[in-house]
């Protein structure tokens, strides 16, 4: 309506925009994630400063049986996953997030494999943003 403005009720600020800082892409080739996880974005440097995940894509170059790939922070709290790649190799897995994932302030992103004591050939590709606080 001309003229008019509509005032958009917010609940909490878990609905409000947020402040991005910086956008990002990280993309690696990860041999051995079953040990340990690798990290693969580092927490933010600025304070109180969160990363949001909007896109995820996995391929596996090598035939390995129960691969089960997660995304997690620093504290092993698993964010999402886990995906399962093809037995047979080459598989790949891609999401973007309608709704992006919100990591905890100051935490890392980083992927771990479940492949039973086996080593992997694993590609990840993430896209985000580093976001502060909510504007408004």
């Amino acid at each position: 309506m001309a003229g008019s403005e509509v005032d958009i009720p917010v609940i909490d600020d878990a609905l409000k925009p947020i402040e991005r800082i910086a956008p990002w892409a990280v993309n690696d080739v990860i041999a051995d994630a079953y040990t340990a996880a690798v990290e693969l974005k580092a927490a933010s440097t600025r304070a109180n400063a969160a990363h949001y995940l909007t896109h995820l894509t996995l391929s596996n170059r090598v035939a390995l049986a129960d691969q089960a790939i997660t995304i997690l922070d620093d504290d092993d709290n698993i964010y999402f996953g886990p995906i399962v790649l093809m037995v047979v190799g080459d598989g790949v897995f891609s999401k973007d997030f309608k709704d992006p994932i919100k990591f905890p302030d100051n935490k890392g992103i980083f992927v771990k494999e479940s492949v039973g004591g086996k080593a992997s050939a694993l590609t990840v590709y993430i896209e985000g943003y580093t976001g502060d606080v909510p504007l408004g």
